[in-house]
């Protein structure tokens, strides 16, 4: 067995940390720094001074304004973040040109997917350590570039294999430790404070519950194995969205649908990252692609539907295990039907549905519900000038505004190809007002990146109506919205009418 841990401290072919990173760590460490001092450092580096602004401005912050200062980005971000940034992009500065090691493609790729992933859960957690979570995403899998380099012979053993809990045992059978136990030895060893290694030993455990390590440490190590599960979901495919699901369900309380959100943008959010990172050769897969196997899966299920309830007939004593089979077969043919493939929002069946169950309760319980119809301006004209490509990035980030604004119980569809509804319970309408006012002064003042880099503003008009125990049928209450948002488009559009 080799004997890693004496190879780490003897210095043999560990990755080196450049100059700028080995300050940056030193001031993590001195909570006597001041921003001066820490813009000091940054500006003796030209080159990095453009790729930090380039990753701040990036979609993974989304200012609104352009920030074109190392000071502005500090005063914004924080001395903390800016730190972490610097420090990434140093890192992968250092890494990626070291002609000694193996081709960093494939490497970087991962790492920066599950580093942005896990700066996103971090952020829905409202944890105050998201860019400590980037930094223990990017650098989770460092041994590789250590064992490559050293031991080059075992660790081909180990790559070739593609089945992780088989690379687990390998890794313990040649060198007695594994890969995220060696990356936070060497990490420990280059004096990185045990909030960023810590997390990193643990990322590949099932188990959160380490009673040695403080709060903080075990709310990274969370983010850190929920944010490597959906990296191996998206690139080995061996595991369903469903599991993934199942399984960060039990350490990050997400929502299905911000779930599904956050996994339809973070493969753009990761590219445009890798591009202000200086690694545009990369390409990222797309969850689309992810529904697509899921969907293959599900068709064979269907196809053996009419036999499954066949044999619920003929056999009683299988009757418990098949109806399970059956119902399970329903969800999820149910839960890809009732939502938008594209923006991730429910569609109109699931709004038809809906309504019926509001309905019922308004009736039953005298309280009130409002729906709240709204469409894009001039939406014509993006699709016409720019191509349906854009016009769909339009869409999705539509979408994702609106439910920033909008509470976990309202439910927004997409009823039309620019058109939407925002069905809200327990809602009067000067309440429904300023939730439409609110998505529509956002939208207003955010700008619409395009794929080729075009800014875009966009406008929406909204119609707001209340439920009425005088409705004939359910097709009058939305009309009645229907009919305010068209007299919002007449006259002069980008506005809010409930009257």
């Amino acid at each position: 067995m080799i004997d890693i841990e004496k190879s780490i401290r003897e210095d043999k072919g560990l990755p080196t940390l450049p100059p700028v990173a080995v300050k940056i760590i030193h001031l993590i460490n001195d909570e006597n720094i001041t921003a001066s001092q820490l813009a000091e450092i940054i500006i003796k580096d030209g080159a990095l001074i453009t790729k930090l602004l380039k990753v701040v401005n990036s979609s993974l912050y989304s200012f609104k304004k352009e920030i074109t200062t190392i000071r502005t980005a500090i005063s914004l971000l924080g001395m903390r973040s800016v730190s972490s940034i610097v420090l990434s992009v140093s890192i992968i500065d250092s890494f990626r040109n070291n002609s000694s090691i193996f081709d960093l493609t494939d490497f970087w790729e991962k790492s920066l997917f599950t580093a942005v992933t896990a700066q996103l859960l971090a952020r829905h957690c409202n944890l105050y350590f998201t860019e400590e979570c980037f930094i223990v995403g990017l650098l989770a899998n460092i041994s590789y570039l250590f064992l490559n380099q050293n031991h080059s012979n075992e660790f081909k053993i180990i790559s070739q294999n593609d089945n992780n809990i088989k690379k687990i045992s390998l890794e313990l059978e040649l060198f007695g430790m594994t890969h995220a136990e060696i990356s936070a030895l060497i990490l420990k060893h280059s004096n990185l404070p045990a909030l960023l290694w810590k997390p990193i030993k643990y990322h590949h455990s099932s188990n959160t519950n380490f009673s040695d390590e403080n709060k903080e440490i075990n709310q990274i190590i969370s983010v850190l194995q929920s944010a490597t599960l959906i990296t191996e979901m998206f690139y080995d495919k061996k595991i369903s969205d469903i599991n993934v699901k199942n399984k960060i369900s039990k350490t990050i309380k997400i929502d299905d649908t911000v779930f599904d959100n956050l996994l339809f943008h973070v493969p753009s959010i990761v590219k445009e990252t890798s591009d202000s990172f200086g690694l545009k050769s990369l390409k990222f897969p797309s969850y689309i692609e992810i529904l697509k196997q899921a969907n293959q899966e599900l068709i064979k299920i269907n196809l053996s539907y009419g036999e499954i309830v066949k044999d619920l007939k003929k056999e009683q004593d299988r009757s418990k295990k098949l109806s399970d089979k059956l119902e399970e077969t329903n969800r999820k043919l149910l839960g890809i039907a009732l939502k938008d493939p594209l923006t991730g929002a429910y569609n109109r069946r699931f709004l038809n549905e809906r309504l019926d169950e509001e309905i019922s309760k308004v009736k039953r319980y005298k309280t009130q519900l409002l729906i709240i119809t709204c469409d894009i301006d001039h939406f014509k004209a993006v699709n016409d000038t720019y191509g349906h490509n854009n016009g769909d990035i339009v869409l999705k980030r539509i979408v994702l505004l609106m439910k920033m604004v909008t509470r976990k119980e309202d439910f927004v569809a997409r009823t039309g190809g620019e058109e939407f509804a925002i069905l809200c319970h327990s809602t009067n309408k000067e309440n429904g007002v300023i939730i439409a006012e609110k998505i529509r002064a956002l939208i207003e003042m955010t700008p619409f990146k395009l794929a080729e880099g075009q800014i875009l503003n966009i406008t929406m008009s909204f119609g707001v109506a209340v439920y009425n125990t005088g409705f004939a049928k359910v097709d009058d209450f939305i009309k009645l919205a229907d009919d305010r948002l068209y007299k919002a488009k007449e006259t002069g559009r980008n506005k809010v009418v409930s009257e």
